[in-house]
């Protein structure tokens, strides 16, 4: 596949690897495989999924044309139980940034092609709007953000120095 889109899932669940939502996904839903091309665990872990060159079945209708990007977590108003529900943390959203732009950068995907899964998924708690921004360039979320930003920025002036 060469992808045209991506689409942004949660697994509305408390924080799984990789094998646990394939299990879910074989198991209980009779799919031969983890539907995700990647999960993005908290912390900011990323985990990959299905292989690109395989169909993946994370959204009806895009499988065959976009990528499956999923972060562990329930970011749903309404909580399955409270401990999974909360707002993705910001290693995750900056591990969600650096793969969309990776991918739309590989494979020439226009920033209309990031999608959510449907109205409820990631859920009310993702910020879907900033995410996009972010994905055009702009500010960064919060003090964590840009502390984030800063740090990498004064490794990459490290490295090059050591170097």
């Amino acid at each position: 596949m060469i992808p045209k889109g991506i689409v942004i899932h949660h697994t509305g669940s408390h924080d799984v690897g990789i094998d646990v939502v394939r299990g879910w996904h074989v198991e209980e839903r009779g799919w031969p495989d983890v539907g995700y091309n990647w999960l993005i665990r908290s912390g900011g872990i990323v985990e990959f999924g299905r292989p690109l060159d395989v169909i993946s079945y994370h959204a009806r209708n895009r499988n065959h044309t976009h990528i499956g990007i999923a972060l562990t977590g329930c970011f749903s108003g309404t909580p399955p139980n409270e401990k999974a529900c909360r707002e993705p943390d910001d290693k995750q959203l900056l591990s969600l940034i650096n793969l969309c732009k990776q991918n739309m950068a590989e494979f020439n995907i226009p920033i209309t092609m990031i999608e959510r899964h449907h109205a409820g998924c990631p859920g009310d708690r993702f910020p879907f709007e900033w995410f996009i921004n972010q994905l055009r360039g702009g500010t960064k979320r919060g003090t964590v953000m840009a502390a984030l930003e800063v740090i990498e920025n004064q490794l990459t002036i490290i490295k090059s120095v050591i170097s």
